[in-house]
């Protein structure tokens, strides 16, 4: 039984720019046996999964064996800061089997999985996060990376088609997003 929830995360999974309820805070809806108010979410603008990998110890202190852990990072990871990806593609892939190792290793924690990168969308509207041609397979070529490292990986990503109508700003899910993700991650907690 899952009696409660913690996504790790960044601005995704923390609803930023939009007003559509976040994924996380669908999931007791999705899931009969999840009590209201038992999801939090730690993480938000500007996370990277190194960020999450530090933290872990202190975020999960004083968890008990009935946490389940969601983590839904990367987005910031596979973004460019100069000419560069922010985290280069082996030290991402070893970050997220560091956290998957960490995250297995905790008391505290029952059970965990990584959620599927959300892909990088360059849109022509204004208020778009601004990227360059490589996005989205960046994105998504940083998701395989994270589905490769991590013994669970729910994978949201494709089809790409259907994102252009999920996101906000190429990045942020809008309702629709947050719908599928939370559909997604619904189904894993109640298959386990």
């Amino acid at each position: 039984m899952v009696e409660r929830v913690l996504v790790l995360g960044d601005s995704v999974p923390a609803g930023e720019r939009t007003d559509a309820t976040r994924w996380p805070d669908r999931l007791p809806g999705l899931v009969s046996a999840l009590p209201a108010g038992a999801v939090r979410v730690h993480g938000g603008m500007g996370t990277a999964l190194v960020d999450l990998v530090d933290e872990v110890e202190a975020t999960l202190a004083g968890a008990d064996g009935g946490t389940v852990v969601l983590v839904h990072a990367g987005h910031n990871d596979a973004q460019v800061s100069g000419e560069e990806p922010r985290v280069k593609e082996a030290a991402f892939r070893e970050e997220a089997a560091a956290l998957d190792g960490a995250l297995a290793a905790q008391p505290g924690v029952a059970r965990h999985a990584f959620v599927g990168l959300v892909p990088l969308l360059p849109l022509d509207e204004r208020g778009s996060v601004p990227f360059g041609d490589e996005q989205p397979a960046r994105s998504l070529r940083y998701d395989d990376l994270l589905a490769a490292a991590v013994e669970t990986h729910l994978s949201v990503a494709r089809p790409v088609a259907a994102w252009h109508d999920r996101t906000a700003d190429g990045v942020h899910s809008n309702g629709a997003g947050h719908a599928a993700v939370a559909e997604r991650a619904a189904a894993w907690l109640r298959r386990t």
